[in-house]
């Protein structure tokens, strides 16, 4: 690599949401170059709970069946809820029965044709990266980013390679930040990081045999609460094991935390005072709470973690980050091709920076709840919870739409999560199965990578327009016209879903999100989606 190398979009961090990037991106036809400073891909078991909207991504990606198969998700398929107990062996004292309760199996048909999947980090990534080499991308592992510089046209990269070959530039139109809660990026560019840290976390990655200790029980996390705080995760029911272990730093330093001492913490959590224990890896981490000031700077995007950080509790974390950057890839994409203007990378920020401070915000409240799960009478859930169905698919997006249907500026939960997709601008369109061409689908199924315009059983007008204003401006656009010999809705449920009349019709982006919303029939059909789309599109 040299200065002379110039290429489209650079991604510093090859993580879930570094590859998740390359992906979108590249479905989108923009080729990214992913610089990864490890030599290899993650090997913790970190990060398990892939949550139905994030699976929604997964599956336009054609890797949902991949991440099925896994090791860990096949044998976690039972896993579900959280519980309290006095260590393994001992007796159950609490469980966690609330709107929050990590249900896996919660029947969630009529919001979503995917679920749960509990998957981790060191499984997935490397599907993740097959797909993103498949379409294009190109990842190279052992690669240091120093620095990035935005200018007007491109951003300078200085870069040094793990072999202690010296420092190396190159330049990008566009450069994706993925890399980490300690963003060497944000904190280059001069981006404040406000939060709070909650405390401090030690991984112990191990083996045991503890089958017969956990017996029938599927859980997805078991807390225990002596010596010290702990989380006890299984990845196979039965060997293979993750355990958090809450500490002091400043009583007891993590360098402290010799094997002799995980084998300690992980016998007493087992209740198995002699377990042989095969400790694999341990690896200290800070649960934090908070977001960067700004999530772009010029050409430079933060995703994931170097935007925001929040504790696992509802394991919003990654999978916020892959929302993310599934929200920035469409538009990258649009204004590098030319049909999009250059201010629609400025609802990068307006769109995911709420929606991160409120994410954070509810992880952080949750956090707070689960120490309670053991007390004799539990205190109710903080009342401004809301559930989790309504954090991963009602969030409000509201900067690359063209709507008078809500204040961009209202507050409260219901302006910012609604209580279920229900059509409206800015939310996730919502699920309904339909037939095509014989087959059964989900309206989520027929979404990205471009805009997609429905149009009810009386909107011809709207179809035609459609098209004409797709020829016009170059827009990405499949139309599909709801009716018996089309997208047939074999159970009638498209109209109320959508919130549209017979007449109407609904464009959504190609992140899944509703852009534009007409209830029923124009004068001006044309007329009106074009200035919909110029709206959408920053060109007005």
């Amino acid at each position: 690599m040299s200065s002379n190398e110039r290429l489209p979009v650079v991604i510093v961090g090859g993580g879930l949401v570094g590859l998740s990037a390359a992906c979108f991106l590249a479905r989108h036809g923009i080729p990214a170059t992913v610089l990864e400073q490890r030599t290899t891909l993650s090997s913790q078991p970190r990060s398990r709970g892939v949550n139905p909207r994030t699976v929604e991504l997964m599956r336009e990606l054609d890797l949902e069946e991949a991440i099925r198969a896994t090791p860990s998700s096949r044998a976690l398929l039972d896993n579900t809820g959280i519980i309290a107990m006095q260590s393994l062996a001992g007796a159950e004292i609490g469980a966690l029965k609330t709107r929050y309760a990590m249900d896996v199996h919660a029947d969630l048909s009529d919001l979503t044709p995917s679920s749960w999947c509990l998957c981790h980090q060191a499984e997935m990534e490397p599907i993740l990266a097959a797909r993103a080499t498949a379409l294009g991308a190109d990842i190279r592992f052992g690669v240091t980013v120093i620095r990035a510089d935005s200018t007007a046209d491109e951003v300078l990269i200085a870069a040094r390679g793990a072999a202690g070959d010296g420092e190396f530039e190159l330049r990008a139109d566009y450069v994706i930040a993925a890399d980490g809660v300690g963003s060497r990026i944000r904190q280059r560019l001069g981006i404040p990081f406000r939060g709070e840290t909650l405390g401090s976390f030690l991984n112990i990655h191990f083996r045991a045999a503890l089958g017969a200790q956990l017996g029938d029980r599927r859980f997805v996390m078991a807390y225990t609460f002596h010596p010290q705080r702990a989380g006890l995760m299984p990845l196979d029911n039965d060997t293979d094991w993750l355990l958090h272990v809450m500490f002091d730093p400043i009583l007891e330093p993590a360098e402290s935390f010799g094997p002799q001492r995980c084998v300690d913490l992980v016998r007493a959590v087992a209740g198995v005072p002699d377990l042989e224990v095969d400790v694999i890896g341990s690896r200290p981490w800070h649960s934090t709470a908070a977001t960067a000031g700004r999530f772009r700077a010029g050409r430079i995007f933060l995703v994931g973690d170097a935007a925001h950080a929040m504790p696992p509790s509802g394991a919003f974390g990654s999978n916020t980050g892959i929302q993310d950057a599934h929200n920035l890839a469409w538009k990258i994409a649009a204004v590098y091709r030319g049909y999009a203007d250059a201010e629609l990378l400025d609802t990068y920020d307006a769109e995911r920076r709420p929606n991160a401070e409120q994410t954070v915000r509810q992880a952080v409240l949750r956090s707070q709840d689960r120490p309670h799960m053991a007390d004799q009478k539990p205190a109710p859930p903080h009342p401004d919870i809301v559930s989790d169905e309504r954090v991963w698919f009602g969030c409000r997006q509201l900067g690359a739409v063209a709507s008078t249907e809500i204040d961009p500026t209202a507050c409260g939960a219901e302006a910012i999560w609604p209580d279920r997709p229900d059509g409206s601008v800015g939310t996730r369109a919502p699920h309904v199965p339909m037939v095509l061409e014989g087959m059964t689908v989900s309206t989520v199924d027929l979404l990205g990578p471009e805009f997609v315009l429905f149009s009810g059983t009386e909107g011809a007008a709207w179809d035609a327009a459609a098209a004409d204003v797709a020829e016009r401006s170059g827009l990405p656009l499949r139309r599909y016209r709801i009716g018996p010999e089309r997208l047939h809705d074999s159970k009638e449920l498209w109209h109320s879903a959508f919130g549209v009349e017979p007449s109407g019709a609904v464009l959504v982006r190609p992140d899944g999100i509703v852009a534009w919303r007409a209830r029923s029939g124009s004068a001006d059909p044309t007329g009106a989606l074009t200035a919909a789309v110029e709206r959408i599109l920053a060109k007005v």
